[in-house]
């Protein structure tokens, strides 16, 4: 019963090489690395559950751990997984300028558009608008005399951002 949590955390804390593999190697398409390596890390975990199902060790922890509680956890973990994804997913829908191009491509008469009408259909300068108020409303940044500047909540995030890309060795785009 347990297993599947056990293997399922080993197997993440295994996902977490990908920050080996930034740090070490260039890597130019991080995503599609860590959906590989995803993957791989899936196919991984099937083997090793179906190896560990009926250990002595499974019947040792299932004394240990009752079903009320295996449940209440599994049913945890599920649904802070759903609801990140739904969150990312939001995310990634509503703030992606590749997502935006892609439905205006889409929308367009023939589903086809030139980089002057995409240009004309998605204005930089309204995104970056967008951006500036969204900073604002959530308190990262300040206007005074007609300049931004971070507010310390902002610095903070900054930092650990900053801090994150250069430990995965992220290049500035």
């Amino acid at each position: 019963m347990i297993n599947g949590i056990l293997i399922g955390t080993g197997c993440f804390i295994l996902f977490l090489s990908n920050i080996y593999f930034f740090r070490i190697f260039v890597i130019q398409r991080h995503f599609r690395f860590m959906a590989l390596l995803f993957l791989v890390i899936l196919v991984f975990y099937l083997i090793l559950y179906t190896f560990f199902l009926n250990l002595p060790l499974q019947r040792f922890i299932s004394i240990l751990m009752t079903i009320k509680m295996f449940v209440f956890l599994n049913g945890l973990f599920l649904h802070f997984s759903i609801c990140y994804l739904y969150l990312y997913l939001i995310q990634v829908i509503d703030r992606s300028p590749s997502t935006r191009m892609m439905i205006e491509i889409n929308h367009s008469p023939e589903s086809k558009l030139s980089l002057a009408q995409i240009k004309q259909r998605y204005s930089i300068d309204e995104k970056i608008s967008d951006k500036i108020e969204d900073m604002a409303v959530l308190g990262y940044i300040k206007k005074e005399a007609g300049q931004y500047m971070l507010t310390s909540k902002g610095r903070k995030y900054m930092n650990f951002f900053k801090f994150v890309r250069d430990f995965l060795k992220l290049e500035r785009n």
